[in-house]
C-alpha cells in the first residue's frame, strides 16, 4: 500500500490490493513542533500488510527558525504517543524510535524549499491490525528546541483518491504543562511549527488490506515530569549506533599496519618535497639569487570560531611585501580542527582563495551547529549537536575546481596535512590531503577529503565522529593542536634528509610560520562550581596548555638544530593579541568573528606581529 499526502484537502484511503495506497492530501496544513496528527486510526481501519519504504514530495512554503522542508515527519507508535517509537522518517530532532531515517533532500527554511525522494526501510515492519503491537501512524513536524519557529506550505503528487475535509487542529508530541505537571523551563520554549504542502510515502503491504476511509484524529497529548524524562534517558542508553567490537590483537594489528603505510607514505612525500626543493634552489641560482634553501612550513592551530583570527591573518600578510617578510608559497601546510579547514584556502593561496575563506569565517550561518534538541544528553546520541550547515559550507567551499587544484599543487610536490585523533588506536593520525584530492579527482568522488576535514574539525562530545577505514576519529586537537613533525625522528626530518640527500649543495633552511588561532596566554575567569562551567574551562585550559607544550618544543627543535648545525630552522608564531576580548558571549557569533577578522588583517599587514618566543 501507498501513502501519499497531496494537493487539496486531507484524506486516506486503503484499497483491497496487495498494493493498496493510503492517500493523505495537505493544502496549507500547519503543524508546530513536536505536532503530530493521527492517520491510521484503529476504531476504524484494520490495517494488515508490511511497510516497506516511504517517498516524500513536499513543498514548505514559510518558515521560521530553522523549521526545514525536510522536518515533516512519519512516526510510528503504539499508543498513547511518546517518544522511544517504531519509526521515524525525517525531522531533524531524535525522537528515538527504533528506526530513523531522513528525507534524501529538503535541508532548507527557505520558502519554496522542496523535499522529494525515497526512503527504503532496513527492517519492514509488519501491520497485523493490532494498534497495542502494531503502532499507529502519525505525520507532524519532527523539529522542536527552544526559540524554533514555524513552517508552512502545502504540494501536489498527482490525484487523490478521495477527499477529505481539513484536518483538525494537532496535539504536541511535548506539550505546554499545566497546572498539574512540572516541567523544565526550557521545554515551554518548544514552539517550532510548519505549514506544508503535499508528500507521498509509499507502503508495500505483502497482503491484501481492509477498504475504509481513514479519518484523522488529534494525537493523544502525553505530558512527562522531569523525572520520567530522565528515565528515558536511561532506558534509551542501549538504542546508540554500535560497532563490532575488535580485539585488542586486532587492534594491534591494525596500529602496525597504519604505522606501514604511513611510513611508506612520508617517504614518497619527502623524496618529492625535496626534489622540490632542489629544483627551486637550482632555478634561483640560475636567476643570481642567493638564497639558501628554503622549506616553508604554514602551521595553522586550532580553535573553533576563532579560525577567523586566522583568516584574516592570512589575507592581511597577503599585502606586505619584499622586505616585510611577505607571505611565501608554502612547501606544508598543516591544520588542525578549524586550522584544517582554513588549509585548503591558505595552500592554494591565491587572493580569492583567502578572500574566500575570509567569506567563510565572518559570514556564521544559524545552521552551522544544530542542537540535537530537547534529549541531545542522551547517551544514544553520537553527539550533542549535528553540523549541517557546516558540512553545506565545506561542500561548497572545496569543490570539484578547488579540489582539481590541490591535487595539482601535490603532484608538484607540496604537502598539504591535517591532524585527526583515532579513538580506536588512541593516538593522532595525520593524513596527506593532496594525495586524497589527487584520487578524488580521478574517481569524482570528494566524500574522503570533506570526511577527513570534518573529522579533524569535529569536537568530541559537541561534533559526530567521523568513521575511516574502520576507525572512529575526532577533532585532531585532541591529540594535537598544531601538527609540526614533532613525533618524526631526527633522522626523518627534511633537514636532515636534505644534508644527506644533497651533500653539495648549501645547508637547507626551514621557516615554521605559526598562526594561533587563540590567546598564548590564557586570560583569567571566574569559573562558577557548576559541573558545565567546571569542565569547559577544563577543556580549554587542557586543549591551550598541550598547544604551548607543543610550541614550546618547536622552539626547542629548532635551538638544537641550529646548534648541530646541518641546517638552520626558524620559527615565527603570532596569536590573538592578549588584549582583545570578544564583544558578545556566545560561540559562532557573526560580531565575534568579524571584529577577529578584522584584527587578524591588522596584524598580518604588520611584519613586527610575528614572536620568535612564548611570552611568560
Amino acid at each position: 500500500m501507498k501513502f501519499t499526502l497531496a494537493a487539496g484537502s486531507m484524506a486516506a484511503l486503503i484499497a483491497s490490493a496487495a498494493s493498496a495506497d493510503i492517500t493523505v492530501t495537505l493544502t496549507n496544513q500547519t503543524f508546530a513542533g513536536f505536532n503530530f496528527n493521527q492517520f491510521v486510526d484503529y476504531t476504524t481501519t484494520n490495517i494488515v500488510g508490511t511497510l516497506t519504504g516511504a517517498s516524500i514530495n513536499v513543498t514548505l512554503d514559510a518558515s521560521t527558525s530553522f523549521t526545514y522542508a525536510d522536518d515533516l515527519c512519519v512516526y510510528v507508535d503504539v499508543l498513547p504517543l511518546s517518544t522511544g517509537g517504531l519509526l521515524q522518517i525525517g525531522g531533524y530532532s531524535n525522537l528515538l524510535a527504533a528506526q530513523r531515517y531522513s528525507w534524501p533532500n529538503g535541508g532548507s527554511s527557505a520558502p519554496g524549499t522542496t523535499s522529494v525522494g525515497t526512503v527504503n526501510l532496513t527492517s519492514a515492519l509488519a501491520f497485523s491490525g493490532n494498534a497495542a503491537v502494531d503502532g499507529t501512524v502519525w505525520i507532524g513536524n519532527g523539529y522542536g528546541a527552544a526559540g524554533s519557529g514555524s513552517g508552512s506550505g502545502s504540494g501536489r503528487d498527482g490525484a487523490p483518491r478521495r477527499g477529505w475535509p481539513r484536518c483538525p487542529p494537532s496535539s504536541s508530541l511535548i506539550d505546554r504543562p499545566d497546572s498539574s505537571t512540572s516541567f523544565p523551563r526550557g521545554i515551554q520554549q518548544w514552539v517550532p511549527r510548519g505549514v506544508f504542502r503535499a508528500s507521498r510515502f509509499s507502503y508495500i503491504p505483502s497482503m491484501p488490506s481492509a477498504t475504509a476511509p481513514i479519518r484523522p484524529k488529534p494525537l493523544i497529548p502525553r505530558l512527562a515530569p522531569l523525572a520520567a524524562m530522565l528515565l528515558v534517558a536511561a532506558a534509551t542508553t542501549g538504542c546508540a549506533r554500535h560497532r563490532p567490537i575488535e580485539t585488542e590483537a586486532s587492534l594491534l594489528a591494525r596500529r602496525e599496519r597504519l604505522a606501514t603505510r604511513n611510513n611508506e607514505v612520508i617517504s614518497d612525500l619527502t623524496a618529492k618535497l625535496l626534489d622540490r626543493v632542489r629544483s627551486e634552489h637550482e632555478a634561483k641560482e640560475r636567476q643570481g639569487i642567493q638564497d639558501p634553501p628554503t622549506c616553508d612550513i604554514l602551521v595553522i592551530s586550532g580553535g573553533g570560531d576563532f579560525g577567523a583570527f586566522g583568516a584574516g591573518f592570512l589575507k592581511g600578510w597577503g599585502s606586505v611585501r619584499e622586505g616585510g617578510l611577505p607571505r611565501p608559497q608554502f612547501e606544508i601546510v598543516s591544520g588542525v580542527s578549524t586550522g584544517a579547514l582554513i588549509a585548503p584556502f591558505a595552500y592554494l593561496g591565491d587572493d580569492r582563495d583567502i578572500d574566500d575563506v575570509v567569506h567563510l569565517y565572518t559570514n556564521p550561518r544559524p545552521d552551522w551547529v544544530r542542537e540535537r534538541g530537547l534529549l541531545y544528553f542522551l547517551p544514544a546520541n553520537e553527539s550533542f549537536a549535528e553540523v549541517p550547515g557546516l558540512e553545506r559550507e565545506l561542500r561548497t567551499a572545496i569543490d570539484a575546481a578547488r579540489i582539481a587544484r590541490i591535487a595539482e599543487q601535490g603532484k608538484l610536490g607540496r604537502m598539504l596535512v591535517v591532524n585527526t585523533t583515532d579513538l580506536d588506536d588512541g593516538s593522532p593520525r595525520a593524513f596527506e590531503l593532496s594525495r586524497v584530492a589527487i584520487r578524488a579527482t580521478e574517481t569524482g568522488d570528494p566524500s574522503r577529503l570533506h570526511k577527513l576535514l570534518l573529522a579533524s574539525s569535529g569536537i568530541p562530545g559537541a561534533f559526530p565522529p567521523r568513521e575511516i577505514d574502520g576507525g572512529l576519529y575526532v577533532d585532531g586537537g585532541v591529540t594535537g593542536n598544531i601538527l609540526y613533525g614533532g613525533r618524526l625522528r631526527r633522522d626523518q626530518s627534511i633537514g636532515a634528509l636534505w644534508a644527506r640527500s644533497a651533500p653539495d649543495l648549501p645547508k637547507a633552511r626551514m621557516r615554521y610560520w605559526v598562526i594561533l588561532n587563540n590567546w598564548l596566554i590564557t586570560p583569567p575567569k571566574t569559573t562558577q562550581p557548576k559541573w558545565v562551567d567546571v569542565i569547559s574551562r577544563s577543556v580549554d585550559l587542557a586543549v591551550r596548555s598541550s598547544t604551548v607544550t607543543g610550541l614550546r618544543h618547536l622552539l626547542t627543535i629548532a635551538e638544537l638544530e641550529n646548534l648541530r648545525g646541518d641546517f638552520s630552522v626558524e620559527v615565527r608564531i603570532v596569536a590573538i593579541p592578549p588584549a582583545w576580548r570578544p564583544p558578545v558571549e556566545g560561540v559562532f557569533k557573526e560580531e565575534t568573528m568579524r571584529d577577529l577578522a578584522r584584527v587578524g588583517e591588522e596584524l598580518g599587514r604588520d611584519p613586527n606581529a610575528w614572536l620568535g618566543e612564548i611570552p611568560e
